[in-house]
């Protein structure tokens, strides 16, 4: 994203900056003001803003006000927009298909919790294997380790059978329902997927920090 913001949004040729490098200072500071104030707006009213598409828009603003329309790079803002659009509904497409597995392997059978507890720990490797497959192949690049694609695979599968086996040990503490009726069962079931949550939860808290 920063490399993105740095290099992909105004033509620097074309701005001139090397003869106004001021103007680069004086816009930049502008958009930044400008993102900033947005986003104490929406925090206040509670709107759902980005702070990427925030900054995006306050450095296309400026550079449209302060330079020209023709040093934007607007072959670019358009591939951005369209991952705006893109990455929800591709999103979108993959939590529904996992919550259709859910929905057929646990809760539409006649015993969710133990299915439940058969299925949930292909879930939190698949979360484990995720997370570290992004780490290799998008993280360890900026801090020097440079490991090919199948390391990175081989290295993602064997952290997520580690996960896997963790969750397997917490999965185990959870106690059977107390009688067969549904709504016990389904009670016990929250308890299962409490667990996956744990690692999901985690993996979030990785990915933004």
């Amino acid at each position: 994203v920063t490399s993105t913001i740095r290099s992909s949004i105004i033509d620097v040729e074309t701005a001139g900056f090397d003869e106004r490098p001021e103007l680069l200072v004086y816009g930049m500071l502008s958009s930044l003001l400008a993102a900033g104030i947005w986003l104490l707006i929406a925090s206040k009213y509670g709107l759902p803003v980005s702070t990427t598409h925030s900054i995006i828009g306050a450095i296309v603003g400026f550079a449209a006000v302060g330079i020209s329309f023709d040093s934007i790079m607007w072959g670019q803002i358009g591939s951005i927009v369209a991952s705006w659009v893109i990455s929800p509904l591709i999103a979108g497409i993959i939590s529904f298909s996992l919550f259709m597995t859910v929905q057929h392997l646990v809760l539409s059978t006649d015993n969710p919790f133990a299915n439940a507890k058969k299925y949930v720990p292909y879930y939190i490797f698949l979360v484990g294997f995720v997370i570290a497959m992004v780490t290799m192949v998008k993280g360890l690049r900026h801090v020097g380790l440079e490991i090919t694609f199948a390391q990175s695979a081989a290295m993602a599968i064997g952290f997520g059978i580690i996960t896997m086996l963790i969750g397997v040990f917490m999965l185990r503490r959870i106690p059977e329902p107390s009688s067969s009726m549904m709504h016990n069962q389904f009670a016990s079931v929250e308890s299962v997927f409490a667990i996956l949550m744990i690692f999901t939860a985690c993996s979030m808290a990785f990915a933004h920090g």
